[in-house]
């Protein structure tokens, strides 16, 4: 597996083990309706959490360190107005479960700053959908060089 899909996995799987975000989520194939690939599946149902866009941003590398910054948008999306106040409820969810989180882990690194910023209103051209964004800024430390 590569870097970036360890990071969206520890992303995802912090999230279904939030007992709190799960029980506001639809099912879907069996587990909380939480994605992490775009186009979202033609049968998933809201509300949900879509992670990504995910990108690794700059590298501050030194001699005897390898950092990396990832940023990771975060979208919980629901019928509106059926579902405006459990994407809001679950957008601050999410805030909450990762901003400055110690216990975030992506294997083969340490997490040294975990920033979630939102959650802000995130735009949609369909009307009829309504959705939180939150923004996760994590910085890590290879270990092991």
């Amino acid at each position: 597996m590569s870097f970036l899909s360890d990071a969206i996995s520890s992303i995802r799987s912090l999230i279904l083990n939030e007992s709190e975000i799960v029980s506001r989520l639809a099912v879907w194939n069996g587990v909380a309706s939480v994605h992490t690939r775009s186009p979202l599946p033609d049968d998933s149902t809201f509300p949900l959490i879509s992670v990504g866009p995910t990108k690794i941003g700059q590298n501050d590398n030194s001699l005897n360190s390898n950092r990396t910054l990832i940023v990771s948008n975060l979208y919980c999306d629901g019928y509106n107005p059926e579902h405006y106040r459990t994407t809001e409820e679950v957008g601050y969810l999410m805030k909450d479960l990762f901003h400055r989180n110690e216990s975030f882990e992506i294997p083969g690194y340490s997490t040294i700053g975990l920033v979630a910023q939102g959650p802000s209103i995130a735009s949609s051209e369909d009307e009829t959908i309504c959705g939180k964004l939150v923004t996760l800024s994590i910085r890590l430390l290879k270990t092991g060089i």
